[in-house]
């Protein structure tokens, strides 16, 4: 490539879109437009992980310069120690996707992993 990018196109929505937004703004030059393309119903298509992150992403968002008041303050989220999929497949079928967390273990099994009995 000659020439720097000046114009970069994020499609898609929701929390995968909005911080892929954040960390290439804050990597990048000023001078390097950004624009989100919200498509509506994304978290329709993505259900696994456009709407979720891990605990791990704490640290990612301090490394992007998110602090956690002002990221559960504006997007009106909150934390979560898993997902509960109800219905997934069929109308018995279920799981609870748990998100590792730093806890201690108890008999060698994560402190999460009692959520899931």
């Amino acid at each position: 490539m000659d020439k720097p990018v000046k114009d970069i196109l994020i499609c898609g929505g929701g929390l995968a879109a909005w911080i892929t937004a954040a960390a290439l703004s804050r990597a990048l030059p000023d001078e390097v437009n950004i624009t989100v393309l919200d498509i509506p119903d994304t978290d329709k298509f993505d259900m696994l992980y456009g709407t979720v992150t891990a605990p791990a992403a704490y640290g990612f968002f301090l490394e992007i310069g998110l602090s956690e008041p002002d990221l559960l303050r504006l997007t009106h989220t909150a934390f979560s120690f898993g997902t509960h999929y109800m219905q997934w497949g069929s109308p018995s079928r279920s799981w609870v996707q748990c998100h590792h967390l730093p806890f201690p273990a108890r008999d060698n099994v994560p402190f999460v992993h009692y959520f899931t009995g």
